[in-house]
């Protein structure tokens, strides 16, 4: 049954590769400034409009949490979510190309703890999450 399972993602990654122009080597064929934007950029669009995950984060999570608002409330919670979305990309999008410029083990390092910070506002995020929804 796991097996299955790979064989499946294998096949949902190659389906990726070949909707960006990725070879199946992995790797994005450079330049003498790197990779092709083009390719950058229809990988960028390929993972992140195909992943079933973003979808149902933002159909389930920010969906329901709109219900939540009528009116203008509604409008500026949405306004909200479209500033912070942009606010959180551009800041992945520095920090990851600051790691980019540090040594290996120090980006390691920071990435560790990134993680951890990350897991740790998961688990808030569900224990309110949790909370709400028994104190209904």
């Amino acid at each position: 049954m796991a097996s299955a399972g790979v064989v499946r993602n294998r096949r949902g990654v190659s389906r990726l590769r070949r909707l960006a122009g990725v070879p199946e080597s992995g790797a994005l064929r450079f330049g003498r400034r790197g990779a092709l934007p083009r390719r950058q950029v229809g990988f960028t669009a390929a993972v992140s409009l195909f992943n079933p995950h973003a979808i149902l984060d933002t159909v389930g999570v920010i969906g329901t949490s709109a219900l939540a608002y009528e009116g203008e409330q509604r409008w500026v919670f949405a306004g909200s979510v479209v500033t912070v979305s942009w606010l959180w990309f551009v800041s992945l999008a520095a920090s990851g190309r600051l790691l980019g410029r540090t040594e290996s083990d120090a980006a390691d390092a920071v990435l560790g703890k990134l993680d951890a910070a990350a897991a740790l506002v998961i688990w808030g995020v569900a224990g309110y999450m949790a909370y709400r929804f028994l104190t209904l």
